[in-house]
């Protein structure tokens, strides 16, 4: 993240009393940002983590179909495990 001479100063009176609310203002609006571009990145790397591979070829796409089916039934005796063993 790139600060900019702006957001240093303020940043390095973060810990400090603001004298005048525009200073507040200013640290939320700065802060706002800041949040925002976060949210955009998670968003994106999110975005990049859980996208299924492509597929090119029926066979690809048969394989992943029975991938998930598996995945699926493994999450589903894992609940059924956990729910046996802590329910009573």
């Amino acid at each position: 993240m790139q600060m900019t001479s702006d957001n240093k100063a303020i940043r390095q009176n973060a810990s400090n009393d603001y004298k005048t609310l525009d200073d507040i203002i200013a640290q939320r609006n700065i802060l706002a940002q800041e949040i925002e571009n976060s949210a955009s990145k998670i968003a994106n790397h999110w975005e990049q983590l859980t996208k299924p591979p492509a597929t090119n070829s029926k066979a690809e796409k048969a394989a992943a179909i029975i991938s998930n089916c598996l995945t699926a039934y493994d999450a589903f005796m894992l609940v059924r495990k956990i729910t046996k063993r802590y329910a009573g």
